[in-house]
């Protein structure tokens, strides 16, 4: 497959959001002399992820966030302040420093001259851009499409429906988004049409849901980049329900060894991904019982 643009997630996908939100909090904690650290992370943690999960829902927006996450903090832990400019000093730390993932700018500078690039990330504007322009990153995109701006956030279809909207030169077949998150860019990929690519650098188990790639380094995005005509090849086990899903590029098909894990050895080895899309052009069926 020949893709012509690429979407891009920013967060844990082109910038280490973890690493950045850990240096923000520290500063935060320091001021007030929340110690240890994880719990004041934990309490935070757990008010973040449950508004962002309702954003992703649709319930809230992101502004509503920022308003009410610091605030919500702070009473938690019985601390007298204004969390709403609390929440402003967290987002200016977060974007102080280039929190960018090793490889990325040099991915971008590659890839920039063949393809359209853009982004699409949940978020808001006066935390997205300057991380970005921080990163030196920024000018790599014709396109960068936030949350906070269309309205809708990721899953959401009509966030993707403004993206088509804005690039009039983007085609479903021809379109390829890359992220981390299963729920929000996986997701939304899935409902817009286009292929996604799942990109995992913890090795987390496989999801259940279809995705086309799922890659853990920069490395395999530029190697199925280059591939010209796809094979998808699934490896069972017989007399056994498991089956495990690749794709890649070869003439022909290989001969794997006997043994499961060897099998899934060798097949990563000729350069083929994993993918949860339960398609194939060819099953490879293991005679031998063994444990997976």
């Amino acid at each position: 497959m020949q893709y012509k643009t690429l979407l891009f997630d920013v967060d844990d996908t082109l910038l280490d959001f973890k690493k950045g939100e850990c240096y923000a909090l520290s500063e935060i904690f320091s001021t007030y002399g929340i110690t240890p650290y994880e719990r004041g992370y934990a309490t935070y943690q757990a008010i973040n992820s449950s508004l962002w999960r309702a954003a992703e829902e649709g319930e809230i927006t992101v502004d509503e966030i920022f308003l009410v996450r610091f605030v919500r903090f702070l009473e938690d832990l019985h601390i007298q302040d204004d969390g709403v400019k609390l929440d402003e000093r967290f987002r200016n730390y977060v974007a102080e420093k280039d929190f960018s993932f090793d490889g990325c700018y040099d991915l971008l500078a590659r890839l920039a001259p063949h393809y359209e690039l853009a982004i699409v990330t949940n978020g808001h504007k006066t935390m997205q851009e300057p991380r970005l322009k921080k990163a030196h990153l920024y000018d790599f995109f014709s396109h960068i499409f936030i949350s906070a701006d269309i309205g809708v956030q990721k899953p959401d279809i009509r966030f993707f429906e403004a993206v088509e909207q804005g690039m009039p030169n983007l085609q479903h077949e021809t379109t390829l988004i890359i992220g981390d998150s299963l729920t929000s860019d996986m997701e939304g990929g899935r409902r817009f049409g286009i292929a996604t690519c799942w990109y995992n650098p913890n090795h987390l188990p496989l999801p259940k849901e279809p995705v086309d790639y799922i890659i853990a380094n920069y490395d395999e995005l530029e190697q199925l980049l280059l591939w010209q005509d796809e094979m998808r090849i699934a490896i069972a086990q017989d007399n056994s329900t498991e089956c495990l899903y690749f794709v890649g590029e070869l003439q022909e098909l290989p001969k794997l060894a006997v043994d499961f894990n060897e099998a899934v050895a060798e097949i990563k080895a000729l350069g083929f991904l994993p993918t949860t899309k339960q398609i194939c052009d060819y099953t490879i069926t293991l005679q031998e019982q063994v444990r997976i």
